[in-house]
């Protein structure tokens, strides 16, 4: 499908009310087939894998994240502080604020309604039905895993394992 089609399928995706996790992973799939031979939106498309692969492990997720992590996680610190440092330091990333942001300069460049961002309702039921999804896909890195549990409606738990034995978690309440 060229180009042109994919942003007119998107953008009458755009236009619905989010309702399920098949339509968030369709706009992720339309997104990352528009973006496919794009250079910017790193970010975003970090989230989009994330949100249509069982598992990540490739060369550039792992240079992601070890970027988001590596200044934040010390191994002479507790568990605790750790995982405070990395949450106080990464909550962008964790609240998915990062996508947001890149979600929407994407929606901007290629000339696409933002509402999905700029509505709060439509957001936040776009980032839980996303941590319902990414739920199912971790994230294994030489260094780190990265996994996602749902612990009730709005409360999700980030877990991760550093080195295989040093498990930060870190919780989460999204509106």
């Amino acid at each position: 499908m060229e180009t042109g089609k994919l942003i007119e399928t998107l953008k009458s995706e755009l236009r619905r009310t989010i309702m399920d996790e098949c339509q968030v992973v369709y706009i992720m799939l339309l997104i990352r087939k528009i973006h496919e031979n794009n250079t910017i939106f790193h970010t975003l498309i970090f989230y989009c894998n994330w949100s249509l692969h069982t598992q990540l492990s490739c060369p550039r997720t792992v240079r992601y994240i070890e970027t988001k992590f590596d200044n934040w996680i010390d191994d002479s610190k507790g568990a605790l502080e750790a995982a405070r440092s990395l949450k106080n330091n990464q909550k962008s990333f964790f609240k998915l604020n990062d996508l947001k942001i890149e979600l929407k300069q994407f929606f901007q460049t290629n000339g696409l309604p933002t509402f999905l961002c700029d509505d709060n309702k439509q957001w936040n039921q776009f980032s839980r039905l996303f941590l319902n999804i990414i739920e199912c896909s971790p994230i294994k890195c030489a260094n780190y895993s990265v996994e996602v549990e749902k612990q009730n409606e709005s409360n999700y738990c980030f877990r991760i394992t550093q080195k295989g034995k040093h498990v930060l978690k870190i919780k989460l309440k999204y509106k």
